[in-house]
């Protein structure tokens, strides 16, 4: 009798375990969404925004203004410790403005890089994205609706 109840406490046990673990990736952000400024020497600024990033995978996010093409190459990584590990290089026409870096951050709080000599800035947020629910037409998560 004490076996089967000691067995019955470890299923319960585990059971518990991935049911709080279920829990905890249903409420994870299923992606990041960041917010950029760019900065230049002449006080120009350009803002680009990134929506639906994948986490660890790089992302480049681009647009033309003024006939310059500012281009920004970024990557996101969740740590356990809540931390993010961002890793961005930002180039314009082609040229890289600001090499390769990769820096920690926080969720929603801003982190500033620049060039050695303060002419060009990049500003950024990285934000959680909340998962996107599935779309269901008529009962069905076929998304033509039967069509």
């Amino acid at each position: 009798m004490k076996l089967a109840s000691v067995v019955l406490l470890c299923l319960a046990s585990v059971s518990s375990i991935s049911a709080s673990a279920s829990a905890a990736e249903a409420t994870a952000p299923s992606a990041a969404r960041v917010a950029i400024e760019l900065s230049d020497a002449e006080g120009h600024t350009v803002q680009l925004h990134g929506e639906h990033l994948s986490w660890g995978e790089t992302h480049r996010i681009a647009n033309t203004v003024d006939e310059h093409r500012h281009s920004v190459a970024i990557a996101v990584t969740r740590a356990d410790d809540g931390v993010l590990s961002v890793a961005l290089t930002y180039e314009r026409d082609g040229a890289k403005v600001i090499e390769r870096k990769r820096v920690r951050a926080s969720m929603a709080e801003p982190v500033r890089l620049a060039t050695d000599d303060g002419g060009a800035q990049v500003v950024f947020v990285v934000e959680a994205e909340a998962p996107r629910d599935k779309l269901e037409v008529d009962g069905s998560d076929d998304p033509l609706g039967g069509l």
